[in-house]
């Protein structure tokens, strides 16, 4: 189990080097081309949605509100955490790698929703706009990706000792 800890914490710090690192940041910025990924991806469902939307930066701009959507919000740190957990279990790199495409795959869509009810909710219900942003979507997002961790888990047999 402490080998586990250990390549796990590994993973984890290498992957957020690759994330934060400016240096690193400088030659391929992952974070920044995600976000604008993103912001390109919501702006386009809300005007399919017909919601009137104008992109200008980071920022979505609404009938009656802005919204930032900034590197915090892409859900690579999220993906981060949950790829660091999968590459420390044992097993074939095989079945690491369906695991890593389905979770990305996967916490991005539930981000994207997350992203376009918060849009909604911002416009709309703005009282309850933290709740659902610091809380409700967070423990969503989380629970989706130790779901995933389990769902991976479940489908392998690993030997910790």
């Amino acid at each position: 189990m402490k080998k586990l800890a250990v390549r796990f914490s590994v993973w984890l710090i290498f992957l957020l080097v690759i994330l934060y690192y400016q240096p690193i940041r400088d030659i391929i910025d992952i974070q920044g081309g995600m976000t604008d990924i993103l912001l390109q991806i919501v702006t386009s469902l809300l005007h399919f949605m017909h919601v009137e939307v104008m992109r200008q930066g980071l920022f979505l701009h609404q009938a009656s509100s802005i919204f930032e959507i900034n590197d915090a919000c892409n859900g690579l740190i999220l993906y981060a955490l949950y790829l660091a957990s999968i590459l420390a279990f044992p097993g074939k790199w095989t079945g690491k790698l369906i695991w890593m495409i389905v979770g990305f795959i996967v916490i991005e869509a539930m981000n994207i929703f997350r992203l376009i009810c918060l849009s909604f909710i911002i416009e709309h219900w703005y009282s309850y706009f933290n709740f659902f942003h610091y809380v409700f979507f967070q423990a969503l997002l989380i629970a989706s990706a130790i779901f995933l961790l389990f769902l991976y888990m479940k489908n392998n047999t690993f030997n910790l000792r």
